[in-house]
């Protein structure tokens, strides 16, 4: 049985690996980006900052509370539209 990826939008790697770093990889796997070592309140904004820039889209308090894993992330994205 395949997996399908989580996303094919290469802008979301792009971000992962800038905002994570090293990281990016672990956080692509699946591990919630709280428990990554590299993972602090600066990169969570970094990160949602990241995401509302690249794809032109505001976030509200409800959906940025969601990117806390590259799932959440997709689905925030795909709530606005973008497809992951």
């Amino acid at each position: 049985m395949m997996h399908m990826p989580l996303f094919s939008n290469p802008k979301i790697r792009e971000i992962l690996e800038s905002v994570l770093e090293e990281y990016a990889e672990e956080a692509i796997a699946g591990v919630p980006f709280t428990e990554l070592k590299c993972w602090d309140s600066m990169r969570y904004v970094l990160l949602v900052v990241s995401v509302q820039s690249t794809f032109e889209v505001e976030l509200d308090e409800s959906q940025i509370v969601k990117i806390t894993t590259l799932i959440g992330m997709c689905e925030v994205l795909k709530e606005h539209g973008v497809s992951p």
